[in-house]
């Protein structure tokens, strides 16, 4: 129809009217669009929302679990501590069950390094740009690096971990009635006098204090920091912090 009406207007060389009619087809395209993509920006600032609202119940189920390893954690770390304070003859400390509990469990890192499924969703598909503010943004994106970093030190720190009941069943006596290493029997006076095994605690207790401080309690920290900026951005005020 205005195609019509153009050639029209131009057999009678009324160039007044095909300005008008040209100018009419280009506010028309401009509001088409303008139209389409405040259309689109509605569409992702839902999308985002919707993204923002799966962050924050993920994160909060991930600090409260990843908190509980923490403590756990800094337990069995303390414990393995008093080991090697007694292994240099720094300490006449009665060691008990628990520290035998440890010593049979020094090879086994509980924790995974946490994955969030919606931050892996978003990078998958390419939209971490989805979320708007620069700062939760940033946060977000600091914290998958930490966690592609903090995968390949747990798998180093994995590597060539020891299992001292095995290489030292002298000294780490296991039931066989007991899969958890709970009823295990150590013969600290002969470990203190093994150098072999001090050198083996050592290697282990090194690894698990890596493990400890380099991947799960920065992580406890970034989620929580992560949690906050979510938190700031969603306007969401909670009674009792998440910790």
């Amino acid at each position: 129809m205005i195609l019509r009406r153009v050639i029209e207007h131009v057999k009678h060389q009324n160039w007044t009217a095909v300005s008008l009619d040209f100018l009419i087809v280009v506010m028309g395209v401009f509001i088409g669009i303008q139209v389409a993509n405040w259309n689109e920006n509605r569409g992702d600032r839902e999308l985002e929302r919707e993204y923002l609202n799966r962050l924050h119940e993920e994160i909060e189920f991930s600090i409260t679990t990843n908190k509980a390893t923490v403590n756990a954690e800094s337990t069995r770390l303390a414990q393995l501590k008093e080991v090697g304070e007694y292994l240099k003859n720094e300490s006449a400390a009665n060691l008990d069950a628990k520290h035998c509990l440890a010593l049979y469990q020094s090879h086994i890192f509980i924790r995974d390094v946490i994955a969030v499924p919606a931050i892996d969703e978003l990078k998958s598909i390419g939209r971490v740009v989805l979320i708007s503010d620069d700062v939760l943004r940033s946060a977000i994106i600091r914290f998958d690096q930490f966690n592609v970093e903090a995968t390949a030190l747990l798998e180093n720190i994995r590597g060539d971990r020891l299992v001292l009941s095995r290489k030292h069943p002298n000294l780490i006596k296991m039931d066989p009635t007991d899969i958890y290493g709970e009823r295990a029997d150590c013969q600290y006076l002969e470990m203190r006098q093994s150098q072999k095994f001090i050198n083996d605690f050592t290697d282990n207790f090194g690894r698990f204090r890596a493990y400890s401080d380099l991947i799960l309690s920065p992580q406890q920290e970034m989620l929580e920091s992560l949690h906050s900026e979510i938190d700031r951005v969603l306007e969401l005020k909670h009674e009792v912090t998440i910790k």
